[in-house]
């Protein structure tokens, strides 16, 4: 997820996930204790970006980057994330892994 705002050397942006009110970040540094998350500006394109490492679904919900301007500005992402589909192998038509009896 990022967020280009081409005014934000002098502003602190901020992270939060709105399920909680959960503050990730605050410029680059990084409060959540999640290590998957982490705050990101990328100097040659002037954004702030929220990367979040091998996401889940329990990560699905809403994220704000909000920047410190009075009054304060911000845009909502909303973040979905599906679950892998798993396809079991058989072996000579019979399913493999645990069986019940």
């Amino acid at each position: 997820m990022d967020f280009k705002l081409g005014y934000t050397r002098k502003h602190k942006i901020s992270w939060f996930r709105q399920k909680g009110l959960a503050l990730l970040s605050v410029g680059t540094y990084t409060y959540s204790t999640d290590p998957r998350f982490q705050a990101i500006y990328d100097t040659e394109k002037e954004d702030w970006i929220l990367e979040i490492h091998s996401p889940n679904v329990s990560d699905t919900g809403f994220y704000e980057c909000q920047i410190s301007t009075n009054p304060p500005q911000s845009i909502v992402v909303s973040l979905t994330v599906q679950a892998r589909r798993t396809q079991h192998s058989t072996r000579n038509n019979e399913p493999v892994g645990p069986t019940a009896s």
